[in-house]
């Protein structure tokens, strides 16, 4: 067997050394089949990628609160051959605020906060699909009203009501009535009616035979004129009166003895 010895000068390993590397750095350098940033610079793609070529979609709230932090739908337009994708949301003076994202993706939700301002603002949205030299490029812009920050009120917890204090129980003071002693009620005095009894005419009893003879004792009462006596006391007395007066003796006389007799019987 013939060894084959090889006899290489300096300059020769040299030679072939740097066109190792060189190949070496190419076949790891080559460019990506889409998007050459793995985070797209927040810049307009044209800068890389050449002119814009469609119109992107996208899609934002018109009116933000200032401060507040609002999303924005992105729609790309597709390239045919396909490739990574990307997007950067671009703020036109005098709004402010950017965003950039990337992806295999061709929609994207990117979130944007609004300029502490009040006014109406505009943004550019610019998208792309694939590598330079067979990218596809498009952008479109958006607008947004901002209007004051809402305030939202404090919170105020109601002070705890304090239930009402139960009064105490009293217990009412034992009252003894007052001895009430009812007043001693005396009967008026009824005093009967006096009742005069009706006067009894007793007419003495007349003897026959005898004739009634006046009173000798009757008092007949003088006074003023036509008083008491009346007519009578200026009468006088006849001479029958004393004849009147014996005659009643006898009679009485008489009775006398007829009563004694019948005792007698």
């Amino acid at each position: 067997m013939k060894t084959l010895k090889l006899k290489m000068s300096l300059p020769k390993i040299a030679v072939l050394s740097t066109g190792l590397t060189a190949a070496i750095l190419v076949a790891t350098m080559s460019p990506q089949a889409a998007q050459a940033y793995s985070s797209p610079p927040i810049s307009a793609c044209t800068d890389c990628h050449g002119a814009a070529t469609g119109t992107t979609t996208a899609t934002a709230p018109s009116t933000v609160a200032a401060g507040a932090s609002y999303t924005v739908a992105i729609t790309l337009v597709a390239n045919s051959l396909g490739g990574k994708t990307g997007y950067a949301i671009l703020p036109v003076a005098p709004a402010t605020g950017s965003t950039a994202g990337g992806g295999s993706a061709l929609s994207y939700t990117a979130t944007m906060t609004a300029p502490a301002g009040t006014g109406t603002y505009s943004y550019t949205v610019w998208t792309n699909q694939g590598k330079p030299g067979a990218a596809k490029p498009s952008s479109t812009t958006y607008s947004i009203t901002v209007g004051a920050a809402a305030t939202t009120p404090a919170a105020t917890t109601p002070a705890a009501a304090t239930p009402a204090a139960t009064p105490a129980a009293t217990t009412p003071a034992a009252t003894t009535p007052a001895a009430t002693t009812p007043a001693a009620t005396n009967p008026a005095a009824t005093t009967p009616a006096a009742t005069t009894p009706a006067a009894t005419n007793t007419t003495a009893p007349v003897v026959a035979g005898v004739s009634a003879v006046a009173d000798p004792s009757a008092v007949i009462p003088v006074g003023a004129p036509n008083t008491g006596a009346g007519g009578a006391s200026s009468s006088t007395n006849g001479s029958l009166v004393g004849l009147g007066g014996v005659a009643l003796l006898l009679a009485g006389a008489g009775a006398t003895q007829v009563v004694r007799r019948r005792r007698q019987v």
